[in-house]
């Protein structure tokens, strides 16, 4: 009996090989010319398709990436749009099959849950909740990941089923996560923001301790005061934006212009309301009162990354990119600065790789193109060292820290892939 199961496995594991060898042998030649990041190329694309799976599964039905092969075996939805963007690159038919799984489990209100997990069982034992999903969402970088899939090619029949859901999507967050109306959304629990223990929620936290049921009239199950994120909004805004054009594209005009609105007033709230002139940077701010949270994190450059800053502002932003968040490993969660930073402080001080992605996005959004070039240039001789490709970074001396073959930061695919084009590597 053990023979044969042995047998099973090796023949399992032989299988796999052969896949994975298939799979890498396809992976889009490295573009740069210095060998320490073609070394770096190659080995993101082992960590990102070693990481893809199948399970059989109710909701898991069709093959999806987990974020580690080693400790994080569930599907998480930013983490998925973040493959996704990199799997555009490689095959856009694995690209669309990534967000499958997000649709289906999306839930009648609306709502595109934070996370699928593998049995009930887990999801009761963290969450308290007898689904394969919690209570919770995630940052919505999921139409970000559309907008690139079908940049590439466009398949009518994704997009339909992407619009729908994706305004579905947006309506909730729109009648679940504002609950003053003002077309600015809420993250009323840390751990769905994605920034877990982020120093941006200590005194939200605090805030709810002293008086839950001030804020659990609105927000029932709230473990924070609400605070209306930038990055939040910033995504949201482009989400907005994302779904106008393709309302257009699917010959819905009517719709296309009632979203076109809906973002340039998200746009104009952020602006209005987040923005801080005496110190230039953008703040997130409680729903209550619109008072600032005054912590500063790269989640500002989020509103670069959508387009939403000034011209001026960005410039301002930048300014801070050099004087708070330029460390060994730039973009620490906080600015370095502040009290409690932590340079291996999970969200209080660490560097991660999707951080850095959507600020050198941004800054060559806003033409800073030799800004842009640094950071490209300074995080990627740090992940060439190995290579690695690990979870986070500790911010001070560059050390690879948390998990290992951690597939959301093979995102630095993209901004070699980029920076490649323009000569940069």
């Amino acid at each position: 009996m053990a023979e044969e199961a042995l047998g099973d496995l090796l023949a399992f594991l032989g299988r796999r090989a052969e896949w994975l060898s298939g799979a890498l042998a396809r992976a889009p030649p490295p573009p740069a010319r210095e060998r320490k990041v073609r070394e770096l190329w190659r080995y993101c694309w082992y960590v990102l398709l070693s990481n893809r799976c199948i399970v059989d599964h109710p909701v898991l039905r069709k093959p999806f990436t987990m974020p580690s092969k080693y400790v994080f075996r569930h599907q998480w939805l930013w983490d998925s749009a973040f493959h996704a963007i990199v799997l555009s690159t490689y095959d856009v038919e694995l690209a669309k099959e990534e967000l499958l799984n997000l649709f289906h489990a999306q839930k009648p209100d609306g709502r595109i849950p934070h996370e699928i997990f593998l049995s009930k069982a887990m999801c009761r034992a963290f969450w308290s909740v007898d689904d394969y999903s919690p209570w919770t969402t995630q940052p919505p970088v999921l139409a970000v990941a559309v907008e690139r899939i079908l940049e590439k090619r466009f398949d009518e029949k994704f997009a339909k089923l992407a619009y729908e859901s994706l305004a579905k999507y947006d309506r909730w967050f729109s009648e679940r996560r504002d609950a003053d109306r003002d077309g600015l959304a809420a993250y009323i629990d840390y751990l769905e923001s994605g920034w877990d223990d982020s120093v941006r929620w200590d005194n939200a936290r605090d805030r709810l301790e002293l008086d839950p049921g001030k804020y659990r009239a609105a927000y029932p199950e709230a473990r924070m005061a609400p605070v209306e994120a930038v990055d939040l909004n910033s995504l949201l805004y482009l989400q907005r934006l994302i779904l106008s054009k393709l309302a257009t594209r699917l010959g819905r005009g009517e719709e296309s212009e009632e979203w076109r609105r809906f973002a340039e007033a998200t746009a104009v709230k952020v602006r209005e309301l987040m923005w801080d002139e005496r110190s230039g940077f953008y703040y997130d701010v409680y729903e209550e009162d619109h008072s600032k949270v005054m912590v500063k994190t790269p989640a500002a450059f989020l509103t670069m990354f959508a387009g939403i800053a000034e011209q001026d502002q960005a410039e301002r932003l930048v300014e801070h990119l050099y004087s708070d968040f330029w460390t060994t490993f730039p973009l620490p969660t906080v600015s370095r600065d502040d009290p409690k930073y932590n340079p291996r402080g999970y969200w209080r001080g660490r560097s991660w790789v999707n951080l850095i992605w959507f600020t050198y996005w941004g800054l060559v959004r806003y033409g800073f193109n030799s800004e842009a070039r640094e950071l490209a240039a300074r995080v990627v001789e740090l992940m060439a060292e190995g290579p690695t490709c690990s979870e986070n970074y500790d911010s001070s001396t560059g050390e690879p820290i948390g998990v290992p073959d951690y597939s959301w930061s093979t995102l630095i695919i993209d901004i070699v892939a980029d920076a490649a084009r323009k000569y940069w590597v």
